[in-house]
């Protein structure tokens, strides 16, 4: 176990997802404490990098994405290369994100999106209003405007996708 554990802890500056996960890599780096540039190329061509400070997130980019939402997607990612680039004198001013902070909510982040596939299977259905509208009964909560908001795109014609996407 000790063996498995220093070797997983080690990567190539050159390899892929395959060879390493997302997840194995995000913590090596976290644990390391390490700063550099993980440049990651996608299979379908596309391209992102993540700058680390110290074993915390500085700034990242991915497809449309940025920085944390960036970072949460890398984390689903299985295939494709990466590339590390370690360098000891980053500069930035952007405020560092700890990895384990950023890992957490993204494992969070897939637990909620496994429970949520058990319910909704195919993301192409449409989606109906319900006759509940418990979720609108507290305006208290922090994202209220965001439910809403969703809650007025439902009209049986838009797709799980499209919400998402929305």
């Amino acid at each position: 176990v000790e063996e498995w554990q220093q070797s997983r802890m080690n990567f190539s500056s050159d390899g892929s997802l395959e060879e390493r996960s997302a997840l194995e890599l995000a913590t090596s780096l976290c644990l390391r404490r390490a700063s550099g540039v993980l440049s990651i190329l996608e299979d379908e061509g596309g391209e992102g990098s993540f700058v680390f400070r110290d074993g915390s997130l500085v700034s990242a980019s991915l497809k449309h994405l940025r920085d944390a939402e960036a970072f949460y997607e890398f984390l689903c990612m299985n295939c494709g290369g990466y590339s590390w680039e370690s360098n000891h004198a980053l500069e930035g001013d952007a405020e560092p994100r700890p990895l384990s902070q950023l890992i957490t909510a993204g494992l969070e982040l897939i637990q909620d999106s496994n429970m949520l596939y058990h319910f909704i299977p195919e993301l192409d259905w449409n989606i109906n209003k319900t006759d509940s509208q418990a979720a609108l009964d507290d305006s208290a909560t922090t994202l209220f405007p965001e439910q809403k908001s969703i809650y007025g795109l439902i009209e049986g014609e838009v797709s799980v996708s499209q919400i998402l996407e929305a």
